[in-house]
């Protein structure tokens, strides 16, 4: 008989897949999308991609604190990405 893979392993490979798959299509889109906002001084020029995906995801998570908490925290990230900008 076929052996299954354990349910926590399954798990970090469909997440690893996910990763990978943002890193190759979304972190060049979202790079062009950032260095053209910080060349209008729009946001900091030193915003790495997936490091704000990162940020975007953990906003969307479920158990992040509700809504109150998760309007705060958007708020928060605009100012950071903003903070310094020159234009």
């Amino acid at each position: 008989m076929g052996e299954s893979i354990p349910a926590d392993i399954a798990a970090e490979l469909e997440r690893s897949d996910r990763r990978a798959y943002f890193e190759q299509r979304l972190r060049p889109a979202l790079s062009s999308l950032l260095d053209a906002a910080a060349a209008t001084g729009e946001v900091r020029a030193d915003i790495d991609p997936i490091d704000l995906l990162g940020a975007v995801a953990n906003l969307s998570s479920p158990n992040y604190g509700g809504t109150e908490q998760a309007g705060r925290m958007v708020t928060l990230l605009i100012d950071g990405l903003r903070y310094g900008a020159k234009p």
